[in-house]
C-alpha cells in the first residue's frame, strides 16, 4: 500500500471526466504510474480540465495517503457538516467499476468527506461520521476510469493532518444490477464468509451487491436445489453493514425469502447460505404489491387479529410448511404499526406487547414504522394454546415507531390471535 504526502502546489493535469454508469468490473488492479504529464500536455489540457481545482491526484489509486489542512483555504462547503473550514482537493480515478471505501479513519481532527462530480460539478456523496467517531467513510459505486474530486474538510472549523485510505469492497465480490431474475447459481466453490442468526455455519455461502431501482416493497428469494437455502439481506454495500433480516428454508425446494422497504437507489447485499450443504440455488429478487403494515396497534387495547396472505417473514419461523396432504403451503401473517409512547424527562419506562393464540404462531418486530428496519426481536409462540410478550423500552424524549409481524405457523390449527400493548413508566 503506497503513502504519498500532498503538496499545496496545483497539478499541471488530470485525465477528463467519463461518464459514471452502473455497470459490472471486476478485472484487476494495475498500479498507477507515478509518471506525470509533461508541460506541453498541460498546457493543452488547462482550458478542459474538470479537474483543475485539485492540489493534487491520488496515485495510486487504492491504498492509504496523508495530507494537512492547516495551510489551505476554504474551497467547499460540504452538505453534510463544513462551513469556513479549510480543505483539501484531491482528483481521484476510478481503477476498475466496482465498489470502493473512502475513509478518513487515522486523521487527526473532525473530517467531512465529499465526492464531487469534478471542480463545477454536483456534490455527489457527502458524510459526516460513521459511526459514534468523527472519522469519515463513503462506500461508492464508480465505472472503471471516471474521475471524482474528493474533498476533505473539517467540521466546525476544525483542521489538521488527513489520513485518506481508499480500498475496493472485497465482499460482495459479484453484482446483480441489471440481471433478469430469477437467476439459478450456486454455492459451491466459494468458501464460507458468513454466519449469521438464520445459520450458515461452516457452509459455503455467496454475497451479492443490489441497488433497487424504484420505491417499493421488495422479496429476496433462494430456494436451494439439494440442499435448504438461507437468504440474508444487509443494509449496505458491504457483506459487514447491518442485517435486516434473515430467513432460513426448513428443506430443500423449499422457498427462504426476506421482504424489505427499499427507497430508489437504495444499495443492499444479499447472502445466500445453506442450512446443510451447498450447491445451485435459485435466487429472484422482485417488487411485491403488499401493504406493511396494515393497521396500528393503540396502548390499552386488546386486538382481535385475523391471519391475512403473507407479506412478510422472519427469522424465527419459516415462510413455508407442508400442510396436512404433504403439499407445501405458504404461512399467512398479520402486521401492525407500533408506536411507542416517549417515557417523558427524567423517567423511563417499557412496553410489553402480548401476542396470544390457540394455534402455533411466531411474533418479530422491526424496527421503524414502514417494514425497511432490522429485525429487533422474533420468537416462537408458546405451546399451543399460550401468549408470548416482547418489551421494548421507551425512548426518554422521541416516539418510537416498530413493525410487528404476527405468523400463524400451522394454518390447520383455524382460528386467529389476539394482541395487546400495555405500557408502565416511573420517574425520579
Amino acid at each position: 500500500m503506497a503513502t504519498k504526502t500532498y503538496s499545496i502546489l496545483p497539478i499541471l493535469s488530470l485525465l477528463a471526466v467519463s461518464g459514471c454508469a452502473q455497470l459490472l468490473g471486476f478485472d484487476d488492479v494495475s498500479e498507477a504510474s507515478d509518471a506525470g504529464p509533461t508541460v506541453a500536455d498541460a498546457a493543452a489540457d488547462a482550458m478542459v480540465d474538470p479537474l483543475a481545482c485539485a492540489l493534487e491526484e491520488i496515485t495510486p489509486a487504492l491504498g492509504t495517503s496523508t495530507g494537512n489542512t492547516e495551510a489551505n483555504t476554504n474551497e467547499r462547503d460540504l452538505s453534510c457538516g463544513s462551513v469556513d473550514s479549510n480543505d483539501l482537493l484531491l482528483g481521484w480515478r476510478a481503477p476498475v467499476t466496482d465498489y470502493f471505501v473512502f475513509t478518513t479513519i487515522g486523521s487527526s481532527f473532525d473530517t467531512v468527506l465529499a465526492l464531487f462530480d469534478g471542480c463545477d460539478g454536483d456534490e455527489l456523496f457527502c458524510n459526516n461520521n460513521v459511526g459514534p467517531g468523527s472519522e469519515s467513510e463513503l462506500v461508492v459505486k464508480l465505472e472503471q476510469d471516471s474521475d471524482v474530486l474528493v474533498a476533505i474538510d473539517g467540521f466546525a472549523g476544525d483542521t489538521g493532518d488527513v489520513t485518506l485510505s481508499v480500498e475496493r469492497v472485497s465482499c460482495p465480490d459479484s453484482d446483480l444490477e441489471g440481471q433478469t431474475f430469477p437467476l439459478t447459481l450456486t454455492t459451491a466453490g466459494f468458501g464460507d464468509d458468513f454466519q449469521g442468526q438464520c445459520g450458515g455455519d461452516l457452509q459455503e455461502d455467496r454475497a451479492y451487491h443490489y441497488v433497487a431501482p424504484a420505491d417499493g416493497m421488495y422479496a429476496f428469494t433462494a430456494i436451494g436445489e439439494g440442499h435448504s437455502a438461507i437468504v440474508t439481506l444487509i443494509d449496505g454495500s458491504r457483506c459487514e453493514d447491518r442485517i435486516l433480516g434473515c430467513n432460513a428454508a426448513p428443506e430443500p425446494q423449499f422457498t427462504s425469502e426476506v421482504v424489505r422497504r427499499l427507497s430508489a437507489g437504495q444499495s443492499v447485499s444479499v447472502f445466500v447460505d445453506g442450512v446443510e450443504g451447498a450447491g445451485a440455488f435459485d435466487l429472484d429478487i422482485k417488487q411485491v404489491a403488499t401493504t406493511c403494515p396494515s393497521e396500528p396497534l393503540s396502548v390499552n387495547t386488546v386486538v382481535l387479529g385475523d391471519y391475512e396472505a403473507r407479506s412478510m417473514s422472519s427469522s424465527c419461523s419459516t415462510v413455508e410448511v407442508r400442510n396436512g396432504v404433504n403439499i407445501k403451503q405458504e404461512l399467512n401473517d398479520k402486521t401492525y404499526l407500533v408506536s411507542v409512547p416517549s417515557a417523558g424527562k427524567g423517567c423511563f419506562g417499557s412496553c410489553d406487547i402480548t401476542v396470544g393464540s390457540s394455534g402455533a404462531f411466531s411474533v418479530a418486530l422491526l424496527e421503524g414504522s414502514d417494514c425497511s428496519g432490522a429485525e429487533e426481536q422474533c420468537l416462537q409462540g408458546a405451546e399451543a394454546p399460550g401468549s408470548t410478550t416482547l418489551q421494548v423500552s421507551m425512548d426518554e424524549t422521541e416516539i418510537t415507531t416498530h413493525t410487528l409481524i404476527v405468523t400463524d405457523r400451522n394454518p390447520l390449527d383455524g382460528g386467529g390471535f389476539t394482541v395487546e400493548m400495555q405500557c408502565s413508566l416511573a420517574c425520579a
